[in-house]
C-alpha cells in the first residue's frame, strides 16, 4: 500500500476530529512505515490540520463520495501528499491532490539567504525554510502524472494548497507574489477567508467513488510518460555532473550490448568498478537507455548527495511503484535485509559497487554479496569490470600509491606524473590560495574536502561561524541539505566538504584535510578512532556488545581513499597530526 490510511470521504468527514482517528492513524503510520516514528510536527499536523480539512468539506457541501488516502508516498522518490482525494464525475476519473499547512498570518517572508523561491516560516522562537506549498504540490503532480500505470484511463489531477489558519494581507500578499504566478497558475492556494468558491467547485466533481482509480493509486505500477521521459534526458544533457566522458560513452555503449543480450531470463549484472571509472554517470545513461526501451526502470541510491542531484533532473533516488528493471547505484552502501527486495519480480537488476568505498559498518554488501543473493534468486549473472581509470588524469601511479598507504601499508616514495599533481602543503591557508588560484585561472571546479575529524556546530546556521580551525585558519563544513549546490558550483568553494558529500563526485582540483583520526606509528599510517566525530560511524563501536574495532578503521581508510581520488588533475594535501605531515612530505614532495 503506498498511503498510510484509506477512508471514503463521507467516513474521513465523521472520524477526523475524534481521538480514535489520531490513533488509528499513528497506528497505521507504524505499521507503513516501521523504521520511521510520527514525529511532533507530523502529529500537530493531524490533530489540527486534517480535521480542519473536514470541517471545510462540510461547509463548501462537498459531495463526499470518492476516497482519500493520508499520507500517500509517491510511487518514486521519498516524499508524502498529505492528502490525495480520488473521486469520479460524468467525464471521469478525478484526482485532487491536497497540501495542508498550519501557517498562520504573517508567519511567512521571503527567505533572501536561500535565493529566489524560498520562503522563510517563523515558527515560535525558530524557523525554517521552505518552498511555496503550490511548487511543492506540482511536483507531486508532475510524478503521479508522469510515473504512474492508470491502466489506460488517465484521471484528471488538480491540486490544492490549504491554510486553514492563514489570512491573507490584501495590500501584499507574499504567498501571490508575482514571482510564484508559475505555480500559482496550476494550482489553487485556499487560506482562511479566500479561495472557498473556487474549492467548492473543485470538489463538486467528487460524485462517485473510482475504486479503479484508488488501486492505481494503492499499488502503483511505474510507466513513464514522453514528457517526463523528454524532460529528464534534457536533464541529463545539460547536467556538469553527470556529463559522460568519451572514455564513459564507450564503456557504456559495451555494457548495453551486454545487456541487451540477457533477455529473456531473469538476470543480475554486477558492475564492478574502483573509483574514477564512472560508475555513477554510467548508471545515469543506463536510465536513459532503459527508458527509451519502454523498461520503466527504477533507480536506488543511498546518498543523499547522489540522490538530491538525481532529483534535480527530475528524477528520484528510490521507488516504490512496481517495475520489471531496477538500477541500484552504490550497491557497496547497502544494508542487511535489504537486498533481496531488489530483486523481487525483477527481469534485471543491475548493481554499480566498489568494495572499498562502504562507509560504515552495517553497510556490508559485497560483490560476494550480490553473486550469492543472485544464485539464491534464481537470476542468472553476468558479471562486469569497469578498468579504465578515468579520473586523475589515469594516473595509475597515484591511484596504486593511496591503495598502498591505506590499505596495503607499505607505501613508498610516490612517483610522480606530469600529468597530475601532488603536493603537501604547509598549511591550509596555502592549500586554500593554490585552488583558488586553479579556479580562476584554469575555470575548473576546485573543493577542500576532510575527514569527519570536526564537529558540524554550523548545521543550523546559514551564514558566518566556523566548524574547522587549524591554527590561523578556518571554514566550516558544507551548508545542511545542500549538496546539489555544493557539487554543481563553478571555481572554488569556501565551504568544506565531507565524505557524505563528496562520495560519487568529481572536481578539478581537490585539497584533503586528514583530521587527528590519522596518526603514525612505526613508520606506517594507523587508524586513531578517537579523533573521528562522525556520530554514524562511531555509534558501531560496540554496538551489541561487539566490537567493531576492525571495522571502523576500515571504514576510516575507505573514507581518505575516496577524499584522495576525487580530482582529475591533482591534489594538495595537508595533515593534522605533525607525524603523519612529514611523513607525507618524505613520501610527495621532491
Amino acid at each position: 500500500m503506498a498511503e498510510t490510511l484509506l477512508l471514503t470521504l463521507r467516513e474521513f468527514c465523521e472520524q477526523a476530529g475524534t481521538p480514535q482517528f489520531e490513533y488509528t492513524l499513528e497506528r497505521a503510520y507504524s505499521e507503513r512505515f516501521p523504521d520511521d516514528s510520527v514525529n511532533v510536527a507530523e502529529r500537530a499536523s493531524w490533530h489540527n490540520s486534517l480535521p480542519a480539512l473536514a470541517k471545510f468539506l462540510e461547509y463548501i457541501k462537498a459531495p463526499c463520495e470518492g476516497h482519500i488516502l493520508i499520507e500517500y508516498l509517491m510511487p518514486i522518490g521519498n516524499r508524502r501528499a498529505d492528502c490525495i482525494l480520488v473521486g469520479e464525475d460524468e467525464s471521469g476519473p478525478h484526482i485532487i491532490i491536497v497540501e495542508l499547512k498550519q501557517w498562520s498570518a504573517g508567519s511567512v517572508d521571503f527567505d533572501e539567504k536561500h535565493g529566489v523561491g524560498w520562503l522563510r516560516v517563523r515558527n515560535g522562537d525558530k524557523g525554517y525554510t521552505s518552498e511555496h506549498p503550490c511548487q511543492q504540490i506540482g511536483e507531486y503532480r508532475r510524478v503521479l502524472s508522469g510515473v504512474l500505470d492508470f491502466g489506460g484511463r488517465s484521471p484528471r489531477i488538480s491540486t490544492m494548497v490549504f491554510l486553514h489558519n492563514y489570512i491573507e494581507d490584501p495590500a501584499k500578499e507574499i504567498l501571490r507574489d508575482a514571482s510564484y504566478q508559475e505555480f500559482l497558475s496550476d494550482t489553487l492556494l485556499v487560506t482562511r477567508k479566500t479561495g472557498h468558491k473556487h474549492a467548492k467547485e473543485l470538489l463538486s466533481t467528487l460524485l462517485a467513488p473510482s475504486n479503479t482509480t484508488v488501486s492505481h493509486l494503492q499499488h502503483p505500477v511505474l510507466l513513464y510518460s514522453d514528457s517526463f521521459i523528454t524532460s529528464f534526458r534534457n536533464g541529463l544533457k545539460a547536467s556538469r555532473l553527470f556529463k559522460a566522458s568519451s572514455g564513459q560513452t564507450k564503456v557504456f555503449k559495451g555494457m548495453r550490448e551486454t545487456i541487451k543480450r540477457v533477455r529473456g531470463v531473469p538476470t543480475c549484472v554486477i558492475v564492478e568498478g574502483i573509483v574514477g571509472t564512472g560508475k555513477t554517470v554510467l548508471a545515469m545513461k543506463l536510465v536513459d537507455f532503459l527508458m527509451e526501451q519502454g523498461n520503466n526502470p527504477a533507480y536506488f541510491v543511498r546518498s543523499k548527495a547522489i540522490g538530491s542531484c538525481v532529483n534535480h533532473l527530475g528524477f528520484c533516488k528510490t521507488a516504490i511503484g512496481r517495475t520489471s528493471h531496477a538500477v541500484v547505484d552504490e550497491a557497496h552502501r547497502l544494508l542487511p535485509g535489504q537486498l533481496p527486495g531488489y530483486f523481487q519480480n525483477k527481469e534485471l537488476v543491475v548493481f554499480f559497487i566498489d568494495d572499498h568505498q562502504w562507509l560504515l559498518p552495517n553497510e556490508t554488501c559485497r560483490v560476494n554479496t550480490l553473486m550469492h543473493e543472485a544464485k539464491r534468486q534464481g537470476h542468472q549473472l553476468v558479471h562486469l569490470s569497469l578498468t579504465e581509470q578515468l579520473r586523475c588524469q589515469g594516473a595509475s601511479a597515484y591511484m596504486s600509491w593511496v591503495d598502498d598507504v591505506f590499505f596495503k601499508r607499505n607505501a613508498t616514495r610516490l612517483v610522480h606524473s606530469q600529468r597530475f599533481g601532488v603536493t603537501v602543503v604547509d598549511a591550509p591557508s596555502e592549500m586554500e590560495n593554490a585552488l583558488r588560484r586553479h579556479a580562476e585561472e584554469q575555470k575548473v571546479t576546485t573543493r577542500i574536502v576532510a575527514g569527519y575529524c570536526w564537529d558540524w556546530v554550523t548545521r543550523n546556521t546559514l551564514n558566518g561561524g566556523a566548524d574547522i580551525t587549524i591554527g590561523s585558519w578556518s571554514a566550516r563544513w558544507n551548508s545542511f541539505g545542500k549538496y546539489r549546490e555544493w557539487n554543481e558550483a563553478p571555481g572554488f568553494y569556501e565551504e568544506v566538504g565531507a565524505i557524505y558529500t563528496v562520495q560519487g563526485f568529481e572536481y578539478g582540483y581537490v585539497g584533503v584535510l586528514l583530521g587527528p583520526d590519522l596518526k603514525l606509528q612505526n613508520g606506517q599510517l594507523v587508524v586513531n578512532p578517537e579523533g573521528c566525530v562522525d556520530s554514524s560511524l562511531m555509534k558501531h563501536q560496540n554496538q551489541n556488545g561487539v566490537n567493531t574495532t576492525s571495522a571502523i578503521d576500515q571504514a576510516i581508510r575507505n573514507i581518505y581513499y575516496i577524499l584522495m581520488t576525487r580530482a582529475k588533475y591533482g591534489v594538495y594535501l595537508y595533515a593534522v597530526d605533525p607525524d603523519v605531515q612529514r611523513w607525507l612530505k618524505s613520501l610527495v614532495n621532491s
